[in-house]
């Protein structure tokens, strides 16, 4: 369980690097995709455990991340629609925007970065939790599987 969530750290700061270098080139695939927070990084898990996670880790803390999540997506689709909407129409050209939408896609960035800091630092405080459960816990949730 711990392994999961340091995966989604490295997931979610590898899409951050992808995403800055997007902005500040190109979009690497022929059309960016719009996220559905239930299939993308985090959403994969937290949805679709029947309440495992959450029984594991609390219902505080996984609040804190649907709520975070979410909101990474919805601003990630800022900056994908942004993009979308200023795309070429043309086979040949790049997928690139106009400086203005460019810097629109900054500023989505930034807002798309705090709340990658906010869940990592969410990710840290259930790291913590996790390494302070007794093994029990574990085998219980195994066992459920």
């Amino acid at each position: 369980m711990i392994d999961m969530f340091e995966k989604m750290k490295k997931k979610y700061k590898n899409k951050m690097f992808e995403i800055q270098n997007s902005i500040d080139t190109v979009f690497d695939n022929s059309k960016p995709i719009l996220l559905d927070k239930g299939k993308f990084l985090l959403g994969e898990y937290l949805f679709k455990e029947n309440g495992q996670i959450k029984n594991l880790i609390g219902g505080m803390f996984y609040d804190k991340l649907e709520s975070f999540h979410s909101l990474w997506c919805e601003d990630y689709n800022k900056i994908i629609n942004l993009y979308l909407k200023n795309m070429k129409t043309s086979f040949f050209s790049d997928n690139k925007i106009d400086d203005l939408s460019k810097d629109k896609a900054k500023a989505y960035y930034d807002d798309l970065e705090k709340n990658t800091l906010e869940t990592m630092h969410v990710f840290d405080e259930i790291s913590h939790r996790l390494h302070a459960l007794p093994e029990s816990n574990f085998a219980i949730q195994a066992k459920k599987d």
